[in-house]
C-alpha cells in the first residue's frame, strides 16, 4: 500500500527540518559545554590569581619584614660600633682607677685583716634585696630601715652605706637604661612553639603566622611548613612571627665515641674520675652566698647525705649511692682583671699573651681525650662572637696552632655567633640584654637550657670511659647585680638530680672566673675586693678520697689558703691521668691536691699585687 502522493511533501518537509535542526541542536550543546568549561577555567584561573596574590602580599610581607629586621640590625650594629670605642676607653679607664684604688689601700682598710688576724677577713654577707631597698625604697622610711638592716648585717659604717646605696639609686634611675632595666625582673612568659623529638624532628607550632629557623650559626633564616629534619645541628633559632624559641640538644659523636673506647684502660679495671666545671662569670664568693640560698642548702645536704640527696631518700642510699664530700675555698684569688687572663690558666696553662703560640695539647679537653674522655663545653657569648672574649672563639680567632679538632667534641657556643641573636647590651628586645631575665620563649630561660645541654650530654655518652664537661653561664655579668638569683632553684635541683647519678664518678667544679667588674660596685673598696674573690666549690665522690687520703688532707687544708685557677689547672690534669700518681712538677707548680703554704703571698702565688685581696701582707691563716 503505498503513502498517497499529498504526504509526499509533508515527509520531505519534516526531514528537511530535522537534518537543519540537528546541527543546531548538536551546536547549541557545544557552545553551553564550551561556555561551562570556560567559566570553570575562568573561575579556576581567578582563584590562583587570588593565591597569586595572596603570595605575592605574603612575599612582599616576609620581604618588609626581611628589611625591617636587616634596618634594626644593622642600627644596633651601628650603635654597637659607635659604643665599641666608648667602652674600650670606659675599661681602661676602670683599670686605671682600679689599680690606683688598689695601690692606696692600707692595713687600715676594713678588709685587710680580720680580729683574728686572717687576711683579707671575710667580705660582709647581706642580702642583695636590702641594699636595692635602701636605694630605691618607695618611702623614706623603707629606705631607712634598710640601711639599718644593712649596717647590723655588715661591718660598713652608715656612711659608707649611704654612699653606696646613694650610687647604686644613680645608676638604677638612670635615663641611659630606661627600656633596658626591669628591676622587678618577672619571671619568662611566652609561648614554646617550638620542639624537637628524638629523631631530631623540628616542629613550630605557629598557628598560621611567619614561622622561620636557622640552625647553629646559620645566616638563613628558612620558611618553616611541616616537620623538617635538622641532620647534625644542635641548636635551633626558631620563630613564630617574631616570637623566638632557643632550643639545644647534644648529638652523640660516634667518631668521638670510638676514640675513647680505643683508649686502653688501666690495668685491673676501676672508676676513672670524670670532671664537670660549672663556671658562673663574674660572681664573687659573697655574692653567690648572698644571692644563691637554696644552691647553699643543696650543697650542705650533698656534704651530709652524699648520692642520697637526690631526692630518692632510702632508695638511692639502698643502691648504694656513695658519700660526697664539698670543699669550700674562702680564699680563692684571682689572677687577673677579666675573663681571658682567669680563664686561659684554668683551661690551657696559658696567659692572654700566649696566644698565638699556644700549643693546644696544654688544653685540658686534650688531656681528657688523650685518656678515653669525650668532651663538651657550653658558653654564654654576649658580643655576636665579635671579640676574643670566650675560651674557645679566642683560641679559634688568635692561636696560630689551634685547629678544629683540638677543642672540645661538642662546642655549644657558636649559635651565639648567629645573626639572628641580639648580642649584649643595648638590644632592648635581645634575650643577652642585662636588665631582665635571660628570656629565651616558652618560659624558658638561658641558663635552664644550658643545665639541660649538660645533662644530656652526661646521659648521651654514660656508655663511655669518661666525660669533660664545661658550662659557662654570664648570668650574673650584668650592670645591676639583680639577675643572679634566677639561677638559684634550677642550679640547687641540678646538684640534687646529679648527686646519686654523674656526681658518683664525676669530680664537679663549681667556681667563678672573677668577682663583678668594670661597673660601679667596683668604685668601692667592698666591690674591688669582691671582684678579687670569685667562689670556689669542689665536689668530690668518696671513692678517690680514700684512695688518695693525701688530696683529703690538702683539700681541707687549703680551703683557708691561697688558691688560683693554675693549681686547678694541674689537679685537672692529674684527674686525668688517674689512677696514674703524677710525679710533682719539676718547677715547683703545685696543684689544690698538694697541700699549700699556710703563708703563702700572692707574690709567690703569681697573683699581681694590684690584683691581691690580702695586700697587708700577713699570712691568710691566724
Amino acid at each position: 500500500m503505498h503513502a498517497p502522493p499529498s504526504l509526499f511533501p509533508l515527509l520531505l518537509a519534516l526531514l528537511s527540518t530535522l537534518a537543519l535542526s540537528w546541527p543546531l541542536a548538536l551546536r547549541s550543546r557545544t557552545l553551553h559545554e564550551a561556555a561551562r568549561r570556560r567559566a570553570a577555567a575562568l573561575a579556576s584561573r581567578l582563584a590562583l590569581a587570588r593565591l597569586a596574590l595572596e603570595r605575592d602580599a605574603l612575599r612582599r610581607t616576609r620581604a618588609r619584614l626581611r628589611l625591617d629586621l636587616e634596618l634594626r640590625t644593622r642600627a644596633e650594629a651601628a650603635q654597637r660600633d659607635r659604643l665599641r670605642p666608648l667602652l674600650a676607653a670606659l675599661q681602661r679607664r676602670d683599670e686605671r682607677a682600679y689599680a690606683s684604688r688598689a695601690r692606696s689601700a692600707t692595713r687600715a682598710a676594713w678588709h685587710a685583716v680580720d680580729a683574728d688576724g686572717r687576711c683579707p677577713a671575710a667580705v660582709p654577707e647581706w642580702e642583695w634585696k636590702l641594699l636595692l631597698h635602701a636605694a630605691v625604697g618607695e618611702t623614706p622610711r623603707q629606705r631607712h630601715e634598710a640601711l639599718q638592716q644593712l649596717q647590723l648585717r655588715s661591718r660598713l659604717d652608715r656612711a659608707e652605706l649611704q654612699r653606696l646605696a646613694s650610687r647604686y639609686r644613680g645608676v638604677l634611675t638612670h635615663p641611659e637604661f630606661a627600656g633596658i632595666l626591669n628591676i622587678s625582673h618577672p619571671p619568662c612568659g611566652g609561648r614554646r612553639h617550638a620542639s624537637m623529638s628524638a629523631g631530631r624532628v623540628l616542629r613550630i607550632d605557629c598557628d598560621g603566622a611567619d614561622a622561620r629557623y636557622a640552625v647553629d650559626d646559620a645566616r638563613e633564616l628558612r620558611p618553616y611548613a611541616s616537620p623538617v629534619r635538622i641532620g647534625d645541628a644542635e641548636s635551633v633559632v626558631a620563630f613564630c612571627g617574631e616570637e623566638l624559641n632557643l632550643l639545644a640538644h647534644p648529638l652523640r659523636r660516634e667518631a668521638a665515641v670510638a676514640r675513647a673506647h680505643a683508649v686502653p684502660q688501666p690495668a685491673g679495671g676501676g672508676r676513672r674520675p670524670s670532671v664537670l666545671v660549672f663556671m658562673v662569670d663574674a660572681t664573687s664568693r659573697a655574692h653567690f652566698r648572698r644571692s644563691l640560698p637554696k644552691t647553699l642548702a643543696a650543697l650542705d645536704r650533698i656534704a651530709e647525705r652524699g648520692g642520697a640527696a637526690g631526692g630518692g631518700g632510702r632508695r638511692d642510699a639502698a643502691e648504694g649511692a656513695g658519700k660526697l664530700h664539698v670543699f669550700d675555698f674562702e680564699q680563692f684569688n684571682i689572677v687577673g682583671y677579666n675573663s681571658m687572663p682567669n680563664q686561659l690558666p684554668f683551661f690551657c696553662d696559658a696567659t692572654p699573651e700566649d696566644l698565638s703560640t699556644l700549643d693546644p695539647a696544654k688544653c685540658v679537653w686534650e688531656a681528657f681525650k688523650r685518656e678515653g674522655a669525650v668532651t663538651m663545653i657550653a658558653e654564654e657569648v654576649h658580643d655576636g662572637c665579635e671579640g676574643a672574649t670566650s675560651i674557645a672563639n679566642a683560641l679559634m680567632r688568635t692561636s696560630y696552632l689551634v685547629q678544629q679538632r683540638d677543642l672540645p667534641d661538642h662546642e655549644w657556643w657558636r649559635v651565639f655567633c648567629s645573626p639572628h641573636i641580639k648580642p649584649c647590651c643595648w638590644a632592648k628586645e635581645g634575650f643577652l640584654n642585662p636588665g631582665r631575665r635571660q628570656c629565651i620563649g616558652g618560659g624558658r630561660e638561658l641558663h635552664q637550657l644550658m643545665i639541660s645541654y649538660v645533662e644530656e650530654f652526661f646521659a648521651t655518652y654514660q656508655d663511655v670511659p669518661r666525660r669533660w664537661a664545661a658550662i659557662n653561664t654570664n648570668i650574673a655579668h650584668e650592670h645591676f647585680m639583680l639577675r643572679l638569683g634566677a639561677l638559684d632553684a634550677d642550679l640547687a635541683r641540678m646538684l640534687l638530680r646529679m648527686a646519686g647519678g654523674v656526681l658518683q664518678d664525676t669530680v664537679l667544679f663549681l667556681m667563678s672566673d672573677h668577682g663583678t667588674h668594670g661597673i660601679w660596685y667596683t668604685e668601692f673598696e667592698i666591690g674591688t675586693t669582691e671582684h678579687q674573690l670569685p667562689f670556689l666549690y669542689m665536689v668530690l665522690p668518696d671513692w678517690i678520697l680514700r684512695e688518695r687520703p693525701e688530696w683529703h688532707a690538702a683539700l681541707k687544708a687549703n680551703q683557708r689558703r691561697l688558691v688560683t685557677v693554675r693549681e686547678l689547672y694541674r689537679a685537672m690534669l692529674q684527674l686525668a691521668k688517674w689512677p696514674e700518681a703524677a710525679p710533682k712538677s719539676a718547677d715547683g707548680k703545685l696543684s689544690v691536691f698538694d697541700e699549700l703554704p699556710p703563708t703563702r703571698t700572692c707574690e709567690q702565688a703569681g697573683i699581681p699585687d694590684v690584683y691581691c685581696a690580702c695586700r697587708a701582707g700577713s699570712s691568710l691563716e691566724p
